[in-house]
């Protein structure tokens, strides 16, 4: 999909993030493979990874109505701002 009408400076970076939203509760096989790649309580100090497909949770359409989106920073150091989120309203079961 194609973002339009957002002013960056060319010096800031240009970053987007996708949000989905999830019911508590409900088995997801796409929480569970991202959760169990996680470091445990006790990490061995192994970095671990995980291959995901996003198209597994986004839309397959994007109309107006169907996301919010804003302006907003990352939720995480180094908490970059001008970061165009995107937070989609189907919650995934």
């Amino acid at each position: 999909f194609t973002v339009t009408n957002i002013s960056i400076p060319e010096d800031q970076p240009k970053i987007s993030v996708c949000g989905v939203l999830f019911d508590l509760g409900a088995p997801s096989e796409f929480l569970e493979k991202v959760l169990d790649s996680l470091p445990k309580r006790n990490p061995t100090g192994q970095v671990s990874s995980v291959m995901i497909n996003p198209a597994d949770v986004l839309p397959t359409s994007f109309q107006k109505g169907m996301f919010f989106q804003y302006m907003g920073s990352l939720t995480t150091p180094p908490c970059s701002e001008n970061v165009q989120w995107f937070v989609f309203l189907r919650q995934h079961q």
